[in-house]
């Protein structure tokens, strides 16, 4: 008979974005189960959006439970009224009547529900700023609506006991600035080495910067240096809403893996101006791939790859020390350094961690 040390169910509203976070859940639904945890997923969608088993179709294979529900509308402001009185009718008690047979929830408000946070909280203080913000990029009632999302988020957390966190480092800065205690998933995230070592270099670029773009992940900085310097690059990830890319070689968003992982094989140099990051998954991805990485020294970067030479860190805001440290690490040999700094990152470590805080979490509860 199997042993199962923990019942965990997931649910999952709307289409999954390219992000960090997804890697994350897609990785630990994946590989939970041989670390003796069994789980579920419910899905709730527009008749329009891909589903995460869709775009990720190895994660059904490892579940016990699965369920699509998918709503008629199509994802306008008329349907994001009608999914919103539906996760608060009937689906609310559908959830809350499956989740009897799970230990754990996550991604919906539930009697035994862990919150993740994968990032601090997107709130910037005086609220009332926050708040004009907020309805100046949707309009005056989804503005609304996110607005009381962000506090309700917050008061929750600050009351959970079951909250996880990508990492020390964010484990830090939630506590320290918005007095949340949680428990750090350490390491925050790992590398596919198999997935890495088997596929081919591709031709590459001088200059690769995958994230998504936009503000956050350091997207106009990035232009900027390889404007100066006038180098092949490519601009490789989805882009973020109200961001507008500029005039550069953008190859939008690569889902194949192998052919990303392909490119920084071929490519030169990893430029990472990223301004917010828990971890940095593509960082750890691109050292796998043996290319060098030059980024701004944020945490998160420092705290993980700070220590590496194939990692140059320079100040937040400092494209003149991009430019130096692109043309430092042009024209090093740093394939085997890169290599050797990220092998201690498996995704194997990363839910066995997850799983550890699963059983504490559940001897706590008993």
């Amino acid at each position: 008979m199997r042993i199962v040390i923990a019942r965990l169910l997931y649910i999952n509203i709307g289409e999954p974005t390219t992000s960090g976070a997804t890697t994350i859940v897609v990785e630990l639904l994946n590989r939970l189960p041989k670390f003796q945890v069994n789980v579920g997923l419910v899905e709730l969608l527009f008749k329009d959006e891909k589903s995460l088993i869709e775009k990720f179709p190895k994660v059904k294979e490892n579940l016990s439970y699965y369920r699509e529900i998918r709503l008629r509308n199509k994802k306008t402001f008329k349907g994001r009224v009608i999914r919103y009185l539906t996760i608060n009718s009937s689906f609310k008690g559908y959830i809350n009547n499956l989740a009897k047979n799970y230990d754990f929830v996550i991604g919906f408000n539930t009697k035994n529900s862990i919150i993740m946070h994968y990032l601090e909280p997107y709130i910037t203080f005086p609220l009332y700023k926050h708040y004009i913000n907020l309805v100046k990029k949707t309009n005056i009632i989804e503005g609304t609506v996110w607005f009381i999302k962000s506090i309700d988020g917050i008061k929750k957390s600050r009351k959970s006991n079951k909250n996880i966190c990508l990492g020390k480092v964010l484990q830090d800065v939630l506590w320290r600035d918005f007095g949340i205690s949680c428990f750090a998933l350490e390491p925050p995230a790992g590398v596919d080495f198999d997935l890495i070592n088997s596929s081919p270099a591709l031709n590459g670029f001088d200059v690769i910067h995958v994230a998504r773009q936009g503000f956050m992940k350091g997207t106009p900085d990035a232009v900027k240096v390889v404007s100066e310097l006038n180098l092949s690059h490519a601009f490789i990830g989805p882009v973020d809403q109200g961001f507008s890319m500029p005039q550069v070689n953008y190859l939008g968003e690569i889902p194949d893996k192998r052919r990303l992982y392909g490119i920084m094989k071929g490519s030169r140099v990893f430029l990472y101006p990223s301004r917010v990051d828990s971890f940095g998954i593509v960082v750890a991805e691109a050292l796998a791939s043996g290319l060098p990485v030059v980024a701004y020294n944020i945490p998160a970067i420092k705290y993980y790859f700070g220590d590496c030479e194939a990692v140059k860190l320079v100040e937040v805001g400092d494209i003149q020390g991009l430019v130096k440290g692109v043309k430092e690490m042009i024209n090093g040999e740093y394939k085997n350094v890169a290599r050797e700094c990220v092998k201690k990152y498996s995704w194997e470590e990363t839910t066995k961690s997850f799983t550890n805080i699963l059983q504490k979490l559940k001897k706590e509860k008993t």
